[in-house]
């Protein structure tokens, strides 16, 4: 049975070109526009996090990476 996650919902608006170049590299890896969006936002959560390591981001980002982890084969 496949693990489920409780995920919240964001709406944003994103500049024409942004969103067009987004369902390209999406379409590219083969990938929803939501799983695209979501791992780019991880990326960037992980990214902050290693330049700012004194900071305390919560547990959301060590979660979100244990999920990663566990669902990569």
């Amino acid at each position: 049975m496949p693990e489920v996650y409780r995920m919240g919902a964001i709406s944003l608006k994103l500049p024409e070109d942004v969103l067009e170049a987004s369902r390209r590299c999406a379409d590219s890896l083969h990938l929803s526009m939501a799983a695209y969006i979501r791992r780019a936002v991880e990326r960037m959560n992980r990214q902050t996090q290693a330049l700012h390591p004194s900071k305390t981001f919560g547990r959301g980002l060590e979660e979100s990476a244990q999920r990663k982890h566990a669902r990569q084969p």
